[in-house]
């Protein structure tokens, strides 16, 4: 092994956290899985707080996964959107920095001279879902289970995207514990890796995610 101190030469590199909150994600996914294999059958018990923190922690990093993503590529601006000015693209990520996350994958693609996602395709469906459950849980807000109005809304929103927990009632509310499940955590990494998928197809920019697929539990 080299050492770098002794030859006076600086290693200079700039980890990228895109692939890795992606990965983090499919490790968590598999943890909840593990679980509820072990607990089938079971009837609701203390197990169910791993499931919940395997779950919940599962959808921050998908989303985190795809917010450095696209940042990772604004900041690879040079790089990947040549054909304007470099200058006016400092400018413009000053303000594109601020913007949602589906936003600045939408503005990337207009960069680079392609067609936008369509919005009522089901892979930005599935994403806008994701999105919103994770901010549902980021910006938690206790609420009666008998006097639901937003855990209705993002509950509705998820039916039919995948399987719900089998260790509580269907009675239950869907948000925010009986969404809660392995079902729901391979639905998150499947859909943010569909994601980058059709926007690196889109957008012809190198997917950076690609050569890892078989790390991820889709």
């Amino acid at each position: 092994m080299v050492d770098l101190k002794s030859t006076g030469l600086t290693l200079n590199f700039r980890p990228g956290f895109g692939l890795a909150h992606l990965r983090t994600a499919s490790k968590l996914s598999e943890l909840c899985g593990e679980v509820e294999v072990k607990n089938e059958g079971a009837k609701f018990g203390p197990f169910f707080d791993d499931i919940n923190d395997y779950s919940s922690a599962c959808v921050m990093s998908c989303v985190a996964s795809l917010e450095a993503y696209i940042n990772e590529i604004f900041i690879d601006r040079e790089k990947h959107f040549k054909i304007h000015d470099i200058n006016l693209m400092d400018d413009l990520w000053d303000i594109l920095e601020k913007k949602s996350i589906i936003d600045k994958f939408q503005f990337a693609l207009l960069l680079k001279n392609k067609e936008k996602f369509k919005t009522s395709s089901k892979v930005m469906d599935h994403v806008k879902t994701l999105i919103k459950l994770r901010n549902s849980l980021v910006h938690f807000k206790p609420e009666w289970v008998h006097l639901q109005k937003e855990h209705d809304k993002i509950g509705k929103a998820l039916i039919g995207k995948f399987e719900m927990s089998s260790f509580l009632q269907s009675a239950e509310p869907i948000f925010p514990l009986r969404c809660m499940s392995y079902s729901m955590t391979k639905w998150a990494v499947r859909s943010s890796h569909e994601f980058i998928n059709e926007f690196s197809d889109l957008s012809t920019i190198e997917n950076r995610i690609k050569n890892f697929e078989h790390i991820f539990n889709l």
